[in-house]
């Protein structure tokens, strides 16, 4: 009887193991998907690259291509790593029971941690290197020319990558925590002793990055609302100067045609008597115009207005257009108030969602100063919290706010004045360029969970080797960041608040 029951229960582990496995293959896919899709999107024409030389390297650049995929998937996976958690708990302990949920659970959610967290390190410390070398490999010297040597050529500068990280990591150990290791035993050790301690330096470097650039992306955050909703508002008015301007000149074009019909042929230009060509202003090519096009566009051939002597033929050709113009179709009730109302919602929304992410970094501050909430890294040493005061509503109210300050911190960081250069653009941006993004973006989400949970965003406790991070047991140096946030964003966001003020201000004093 025992017997039996050890068979089905390893029969259960089994079927569970398999389970979680093709969820997260099926996961990994439908992430890889998106990734290849957005590079795709983004990354410029193997023919057009500055590197590109030749059918070789159609095969590195392809290769270098499928491993940023795979770090950008891995990088989608770390950022919705909290909020899929947050939810997932939240549903694991309301609805214990239900047979839709069944898929959902503990082991789930714990390999899940530790697969990303293995699978960040590999992206950022073998795919993403490996990645760039071998674009800008030439093969080593005595093995001619090819794909193999290229590939030697990488392999070798990835080893000297790997073996000056683990030296730097057991100087930076030495030097802070009085440790030292031979560099032999260092390298064999590099994935348990060095390689977690370089990652803990990698997400300090990250968070340290969030730093700076989440504050300066709550600001960008209602520059970026406010210059596409009134852009959008103002191009749904007509401009009724410029619609008046264009009826004018197609009246008075109406006029010189028919003119030109009724005999007046001395003012056509020598050699073609029967066609007359007048240059279309800049004006002409309003959008507005555009709108009453029939057309979807027009080229940048169709840039002269041709007069046709034959009354069979249309009065005006926008170079091979002929449709006549059609009447902008009005707002319906609904659709204007709409436009009127969408601005000031949108920025309402964005004022209440950054009030209550400063607010929640403040009573975190205040309860580490009084000592209710406990450091991170001790999720290690008592029981995951991982309900909700709230319950599901306060789950749902959380992963909002993750992803707002998310969206805040890729705002930031691509609208510093160090990385603009770096933004990709479409169909423009080198394959160098894309393992740069890819890596920026890798660092700044595998940091974010260590983020979330230090400055008090959530209340999930970090799993895995995200929990056993060195830096996240220092006291002073978590209130230090949580303070040094704070005040960066709120200086940020008085200065953006104030600016027309304070320059009306200085305007009147100027001209007084």
């Amino acid at each position: 009887m025992d017997a039996a029951e050890d068979y089905e229960e390893t029969e259960k582990r089994f079927y569970e193991f398999v389970r979680r496995h093709l969820i997260y293959l099926l996961l990994f896919i439908f992430l890889y998907l998106i990734s290849y899709s957005l590079l795709r999107y983004y990354k410029k024409r193997c023919d057009y690259d500055e590197l590109y030389a030749g059918k070789e390297d159609f095969f590195v650049f392809r290769t270098s291509l499928w491993m940023c995929t795979c770090s950008l998937a891995v990088s989608f996976a770390a950022a919705t790593l909290l909020p899929f958690s947050v939810i997932g708990s939240e549903i694991i302990h309301t609805y214990p029971n239900s047979y839709y949920f069944k898929w959902l659970n503990w082991p789930l959610i714990h390999t899940l941690w530790n697969y990303i967290f293995g699978l960040s390190n590999l992206s950022l410390f073998i795919l993403l290197p490996f990645a760039y070398f071998f674009i800008e490999s030439q093969g080593i010297k005595g093995h001619g020319k090819g794909i193999m040597a290229r590939v030697y050529e990488t392999l070798a500068v990835c080893t000297m990558l790997i073996v000056l990280i683990a030296s730097l990591a057991d100087i930076i150990r030495a030097f802070f925590f009085s440790r030292t290791l031979s560099i032999s035993l260092s390298i064999i050790n590099f994935a348990s002793v060095n390689l977690p301690f370089v990652y803990s330096c990698v997400s300090l470097f990250g968070v340290l990055a969030l730093l700076i650039t989440t504050p300066f992306g709550f600001t960008r955050m209602f520059t970026v609302t406010a210059n596409h909703l009134l852009a959008v508002h103002l191009d749904g008015q007509p401009d009724h100067r410029s619609n008046s301007g264009e009826e004018f000149k197609y009246d008075e074009l109406q006029q010189k045609r028919q003119k030109l019909l009724n005999g007046h042929i001395s003012c056509l230009p020598p050699g073609n008597p029967s066609l007359l060509s007048f240059p279309l202003r800049n004006s002409l090519r309003h959008r507005s115009m555009q709108k009453r096009l029939s057309s979807s566009s027009l080229s940048s051939s169709s840039s002269t207005v041709t007069l046709v002597s034959s009354p069979s033929t249309p009065l005006l050709h926008f170079g091979k257009q002929s449709e006549p113009f059609l009447p902008e179709k009005p707002l319906r009730g609904y659709q204007k108030v709409l436009q009127t109302i969408k601005y000031p919602i949108a920025i309402i929304v964005l004022l209440v969602l950054t009030m209550v992410s400063v607010l929640m970094v403040i009573i975190n501050i205040l309860q580490l100063i009084i000592g209710y909430r406990a450091l991170p890294v001790y999720v290690r040493y008592i029981n995951v919290n991982s309900r909700h005061i709230f319950g599901i509503f306060g789950a749902f109210v959380e992963v909002i706010i993750i992803w707002y300050f998310m969206l805040a911190s890729i705002v930031g960081l691509y609208s510093a004045p160090i990385l603009k250069k770096m933004r990709p653009l479409k169909a423009e941006t080198s394959m160098t360029c894309i393992v740069a993004n890819c890596t920026t973006v890798l660092i700044l989400s595998s940091a974010f969970p260590v983020l979330a949970r230090t400055l008090g965003i959530t209340t999930f406790d970090l799993l895995g080797e995200y929990g056993n991070l060195d830096w996240l047991s220092n006291l002073k140096l978590v209130l230090a960041y949580n303070v040094l946030f704070l005040i960066p964003t709120v200086f940020c966001l008085v200065n953006h608040f104030t600016a027309p003020v304070r320059r009306e201000v200085v305007r009147r004093f100027a001209h007084e």
